[in-house]
This record gives C-alpha cells, structure tokens and sequence, in this order.
C-alpha cells in the first residue's frame, strides 16, 4: 500500500472478510470487519535545541553532549538512530547519539557552528 500522507498521520484501513459456503442449502456466510490504524512517527528529541560554549583548547575527541530521542513505536520500529549533517569537526555515535570532537577548534576560522541532527527508527523515510 503506498501513501502520501506524511508521518505522524494515522491511517485507518478497513477490509469486510467474508466466508460463503458453497453448495450448502441454505447457503451459509459469515463476516468480519478487520480495521487497523498505522501511526508512523518520527522519534522526538527530548530537547528541541542543544548549546554549547567550548573553549577553544578543548580536546580532540573528547565528548561533548549526547541528544536523545524517543520513538513512541518503538517495540515495532526497532531502534533510534543517529546521524549528523555534514561536519569536518564533529562526530555522532549513531547508536549512542554521543557527539564528539574529532578536529581542534580555530575560532579565529569559524567563531561558531549549527549543525542537525537526524533521528530516525527503522520506518523513516530517507531525508
């Protein structure tokens, strides 16, 4: 079944199953509506923003924050994974959501960075 609807949008289906005896007399029959509601989310961040001020000398590969996100399905999902926008200067655990410094900091290149990061459960659409 493909659908448009974006996610976070439960979609309801209904389908009548319907059993006939054939050749009885009387002709026998018997029904069932099955009706199922698929929500598809996207985890959600326990924060909706992260700030850091760092200093300058702060260590290669030292750890810097962790985001978490929750996904409501996640018993039919699987997991939460983790990735991040393109950056020469962090790195993100994609199971942890452990984000890490992986260059030296120059604030006199660039004075501050905003970066995404991604959250997704298995049911995820590529971004």
């Amino acid at each position: 079944v493909l659908n448009s609807n974006p996610l976070s949008t439960p979609m309801l289906f209904s389908a009548q199953l319907v059993a006939q005896e054939i050749g009885g007399t009387p002709s026998l029959t018997s029904s069932v509506t099955l009706t199922l509601e698929v929500v598809d989310e996207r985890p959600l961040f326990s924060q909706t923003s992260y700030a850091l001020s760092l200093p300058e000398n702060t260590a290669v590969n030292s750890s810097l924050l962790n985001v978490s996100a929750t996904d409501r399905a996640i018993a039919y999902t699987g997991v939460v994974t983790y990735s991040l926008s393109s950056n020469p200067i962090l790195s993100i655990d994609a199971s942890t959501g452990e984000v890490r410094l992986v260059s030296a900091l120059d604030r006199e290149t660039l004075s501050s960075y905003i970066i995404s990061v991604t959250a997704a459960n298995q049911n995820s659409p590529p971004d």
